[in-house]
């Protein structure tokens, strides 16, 4: 998931396979490439805030016993509901990994005005806002 800037987002929006692509790019280049990739990266998104995140975060599931975090890793584990979340909370995208088609931690993420989800396995994106939760 990444903060995208409100140019980048306006340009993108009706048309998001760009923005997708842009990223896939990014995701299988060679290591060595690393300094290109940031420069993109740097141009088209946004640093995540990532105590805001943190915080939000856990104030809604502190108190919940199938919540956990350790560091900048958030776990949902519901096993009754059959969802296993983890969120990585990165300084310049978020990686969700999760076993749930509508991941928990969606609702507190829609704060995130641009907020832009990839799937590069399955290619797959769009943006937070546009997904009913």
């Amino acid at each position: 998931m990444f903060n995208i800037s409100d140019e980048i987002a306006i340009l993108t929006k009706n048309n998001p396979y760009n923005l997708f692509k842009v990223f896939e790019n990014i995701y299988y280049l060679d290591k060595d490439e690393y300094n290109t990739a940031m420069d993109v990266l740097e141009q088209i998104t946004l640093p995540m805030e990532k105590e805001v995140i943190k915080d939000n975060i856990l104030a809604k599931y502190k108190d919940n016993d199938f919540y956990s975090v350790v560091n900048n890793k958030h776990t949902f584990n519901n096993l009754y509901l059959a969802e296993v979340t983890n969120l990585y909370v990165k300084s310049t995208y978020l990686l969700l990994k999760s076993s749930a088609i509508r991941p928990v931690f969606f609702k507190e993420l829609q704060d995130i005005s641009n907020l832009f989800i990839c799937d590069f396995e399955n290619k797959d994106y769009f943006w937070l806002k546009e997904l009913a939760i």
